[in-house]
């Protein structure tokens, strides 16, 4: 499908050596190489698939936290924002999976980078904050999460061509 919607819109990647366009072919699951110098580009598709898949773990995760504090018959701010977050996840990943070019939306960007520092928030930072405790290993997790969205929106930005 992916393949399909790659084609009917010809993307063009700008490659990261020799700054030309090229078109990748449909299909490659390993790196994007340049038809002019063979460069090496990556895959910026699969990389934001592997995101989307990062937000189904986190959806699923939400959705243990939000069963868990329903069970218990919790209704608050936190309850409340457990649903929203849920709900960004999904927005999330449907709006990611269905673009054929995700590395150019703005809007993909721009949620991803929301739902990850609210998990943090919510999964990490709240908790610690109410009982006083480090989560060095949950830290540790987030931490290798966001220096990947660094690296990947860093190489979207390199990777989209300047004109539309």
């Amino acid at each position: 499908m992916l393949e399909r919607r790659m084609n009917e819109q010809a993307v063009a990647i700008r490659c990261r050596a020799c700054r030309k366009t090229f078109t990748p072919e449909a299909g490659e699951s390993g790196v994007w190489v340049c038809g002019h110098c063979r460069g090496k580009n990556p895959n910026l598709a699969r990389h934001f698939r592997s995101v989307a898949d990062l937000c189904v773990f986190g959806l699923l995760a939400a959705l243990f936290f939000l069963a868990r504090r329903l069970e218990a018959g919790t209704r608050d701010w936190r309850t409340l924002a457990q649903a929203i977050h849920a709900a960004l996840f999904v927005v999330t990943i449907v709006l990611t999976y269905r673009a054929a070019t995700p590395w150019r939306s703005v809007t993909i960007k721009t949620l991803i980078w929301v739902v990850f520092v609210a998990a943090l928030a919510l999964n990490v930072g709240v908790p610690m904050w109410l009982s006083g405790k480090m989560y060095l290993p949950v830290l540790a997790v987030y931490g290798a999460i966001f220096w990947y969205l660094a690296w990947l929106h860093i190489q979207a930005a390199k990777c989209t061509p300047r004109h539309p």
